[in-house]
């Protein structure tokens, strides 16, 4: 799977833009901490789960904070390495952290490693992002997800909520200027204040 995040995927047309995007993961990085601290939400150890060649690290370790960068794709980890930056392939399920970021990711994974995924995680709260489909049965909603070879969840926002929900937390929704909640795009905080349910989540029939 590493394999297929390689310097040709990440300046493909679908990505062309992604590594010119350091200042805009700069500016969302500052966007959430002052959210954050607008309601009062600690923060804490970071996780930065899909974390590319690392614009969102970088930044939030410019603020100060702890933060560990995990990816699986090598090219990445390489680019990464000559920044000084240290990126891990796996996250430490060890580790208690105040916040994880998860942006842009959770949709390239098979069903079986999401759920490995929030079984194992141990984070007061979750910044998610998730292209999403525009009903049920159906494809996603904008053009630039649905040419990605490597989506392979195909949901709507109602059927992500239901999983975070599954698994304990209660969704604030995002609508900053560099993250926000759109026909296309359902992203928001989910801060775990519940007991995760035992019994495996299913969403909608036909949507894994």
């Amino acid at each position: 799977m590493s394999g297929i995040y390689d310097e040709a995927y990440y300046k493909s047309n679908n990505y062309v833009t992604y590594l010119q995007r350091k200042e805009r993961y700069s500016k969302t990085a500052t966007e959430i901490l002052e959210f954050l601290n607008k309601i009062h939400l600690d923060q804490g150890p970071i996780l930065d789960f899909g974390c590319a060649v690392g614009f969102l690290t970088e930044a939030l370790i410019e603020a100060g904070l702890e933060v560990d960068p995990v990816d699986v794709s090598e090219w990445c980890i390489e680019e990464a390495a000559k920044k000084n930056l240290t990126i891990a392939r796996t996250p430490d399920y060890d580790k208690e952290y105040g916040i994880t970021f998860a942006l842009d990711v959770l949709e390239h994974m098979p069903y079986f490693q999401i759920t490995e995924f929030l079984n194992n995680l141990k984070t007061r709260l979750m910044v998610f992002r998730v292209p999403v489909c525009y009903g049920q049965d159906t494809d996603y909603y904008l053009e630039a997800s649905r040419v990605d070879p490597t989506h392979v969840i195909r949901w709507n926002a109602q059927d992500w909520e239901g999983l975070l929900k599954h698994y304990g937390y209660q969704i604030i929704t995002l609508n900053l200027s560099t993250i926000y909640c759109s026909k296309g795009v359902y992203c928001g905080i989910a801060i775990r204040g519940g007991i995760p349910k035992n019994e495996p989540y299913f969403p909608r029939q036909g949507s894994l």
